[in-house]
Parts: structure tokens; sequence; C-alpha cells
């Protein structure tokens, strides 16, 4: 019965793809809401039948289908905004042989949740990447190569190579040279004020 349904969940997304974001967006809330009464009803069955596994696989389909509700909603969203519109020109550059207690520093000051290392290619010293090398450390050795993004690229493609990588900033290049940043906090902001001015 579980893998009928699932069948069924998969063949409705597949159709999904061939319709307007409009009712592309009502028919997921749809599919979400109907998601969460299958995991309600497992979960309340697995209680009932005292079976653990049903009460797992309902935890499972339930978070999976917010995530998925939520990837819709950011992809709707960041599809009507040009990635000009996301790029930052103010980011905090720190050099390579820089040591990361004065990064650290430095990010301190300026507010900032990463800083870009002046490299080739630029890479991304995170605040969670800090603890991961000694505070006398170069800041290139604690600093990830998230990858790059150029001014063709589209919002979506910033949004999943942000995702990808865990990081909360993307280098943005142009002919291989840093012109600006994408910050995750300025497309999350961006997806939560289309969402809201979607809903008045």
């Amino acid at each position: 019965m579980h893998c009928k349904l699932k069948r069924r969940l998969e063949r409705i997304k597949r159709g999904l793809e061939k319709v307007s974001d409009e009712k592309r967006e009502t028919l997921e809330k749809k599919l979400s809401e109907m998601a969460s009464e299958i995991a309600a009803g497992l979960f309340f069955f697995g209680i009932w039948s005292g079976d653990l596994w049903l009460m797992i696989i309902a935890f499972f389909i339930a978070m999976a289908d917010g995530g998925e509700y939520q990837a819709t909603i950011t992809h709707l969203a960041l599809k009507r905004v040009p990635l000009s519109k996301l790029v930052s020109r103010d980011y905090l550059l720190v050099s390579p042989t820089e040591t990361l207690n004065s990064a650290a520093l430095k990010m301190i000051e300026e507010k900032r949740s990463a800083a870009i290392v002046s490299s080739k290619p630029p890479l991304v010293l995170n605040l969670t990447d800090l603890g991961r090398a000694p505070k006398t450390a170069k800041a290139a050795t604690a600093a990830r190569d998230v990858g790059t993004i150029t001014l063709r690229d589209s919002s979506e493609a910033a949004y999943r190579k942000l995702a990808a990588s865990d990081s909360f900033a993307v280098p943005v290049v142009s002919n291989n040279r840093l012109v600006g940043v994408v910050y995750r906090a300025d497309i999350e902001k961006t997806v939560r004020i289309l969402s809201a001015l979607k809903k008045t």
C-alpha cells in the first residue's frame, strides 16, 4: 500500500512540473497537506498497533514533506528575482596569510557571518569554520572552497550552491575576478518578503 501511494505522489509531482507557477504552488500545498494527513494516520496507527517502525516512517514523511514544500516556495520566489538584486558589493575581504584570530576579530567588528579569503579561487570563511584550526593558523587553512557563481547564473543556482556547501556566502566572479557575494541571509529574507507580499 505504501509503495502504491508513493508512486501516486511521484506521478502527481511529475505532473506539477508542467503547470504554471501559481497552480504549482496550490497543488504543492495540497500535496503537502495530503502527506501530513498520511503521516498523522501512520503515526496514530503505529501508536495503536504498537509498531515503532510505522511511527518512525511517519516522522520521516512529515520531515521530508515540510522540506519539499519550503523548497518549492523558495524556488518559485527566486524565479522572479534576478541574481543581480541579491549580489552584495559590501563584503569582508581577508588575506589568506592573515591569522584566524585576526579574521575572527574583523568578522565580529563588522558583524559578518562570513568573510571572503582573497585567493584564487576565492574561499569562504564562515563563523562555523573558525573552530576547525588553531587561532594562530592562516585564514586559508579553515576557509572552504564552496565554488563560485557568475552574474549570468540564476538566483536559484546561488541558493543551490549555498545549500549544497552549507555556507553563509558564495563568491560572485566575473572574468575570474571577485565582484561581489551572495549571502544566504539575503536570499532567505527575500523569500520571506515575497511570500508575505503574496499572502496580502
